[in-house]
């Protein structure tokens, strides 16, 4: 039997996501599990389009690699508004490309109601945390090939995952210097993000075991 992908993107797609998804399981290491079965299913993608295409590693395309990882990397610096607007002031012609796989971070999404009333949204089962990835996971689940997604790939747009304001409002969170610090002190919130994590990672779209509820056993 021949071996079946398990994504859809081109190489240079699965190799952009691949460095992606890299950073992010050393980033946000709370989502270690899923993010390394997701990279092994994309090199999976990767070694079959090697072999069926006859793809040769030459020093040029590991430079391009090593450049591409670089300018993902440079997503996790802290990065104030003037300092966006600066790069984005070099730009004088929009580098606007065309996607057949979901690539939602949270940030800059513009979305079809088309889209929406298409069945895709954001999962019950992922309320408070991860409801970027689960809306994503779900548009690939429904589109699949059809799926369709533009994006400007010279322009740079700032993530507020590590504003020094973000959860200023948050009771008891006020004084306290990281996020990541803010929300680990927050019992509630926890909570809230242990079972909308055990969600994402176990039951959306992989199989058929029962949603975790808040209050629920996470052991």
């Amino acid at each position: 039997m021949a071996k079946q992908r398990k994504f859809l993107p081109t190489l240079g797609e699965l190799i952009d996501r691949l460095s992606i998804h890299q950073l992010k399981e050393v980033f946000i290491p709370e989502n270690k599990k899923n993010y390394a079965k997701e990279m092994s299913d994309m090199v999976h993608d990767i070694d079959m389009l090697l072999k069926e295409h006859k793809g040769k590693i030459t020093g040029d395309v590991v430079r391009a690699i090593v450049v591409l990882s670089q300018m993902n990397a440079h997503i996790w610096y802290t990065m104030n508004i003037d300092e966006m607007n600066a790069i984005n002031d070099e730009t004088e012609e929009v580098d606007l490309r065309m996607i057949r796989y979901p690539r939602f971070d949270g940030s800059g999404l513009i979305i079809s109601t088309d889209l929406i009333k298409n069945g895709c949204n954001v999962p019950h089962g992922v309320w408070s945390c991860g409801e970027d990835t689960g809306f994503q996971n779900v548009t690939q689940q429904i589109m699949g090939p059809a799926f369709v997604q533009f994006i400007i790939r010279n322009l740079l747009k700032v993530h507020n995952r590590n504003h020094p304001l973000k959860r200023e409002y948050v009771k008891g969170e006020k004084d306290m210097k990281t996020n990541k610090e803010k929300r680990k002190s927050n019992s509630k919130w926890m909570s809230n993000h242990e079972t909308c994590q055990y969600n994402l990672d176990n039951v959306l779209g992989q199989n058929q075991n029962k949603f975790r509820k808040l209050g629920e056993d996470n052991g």
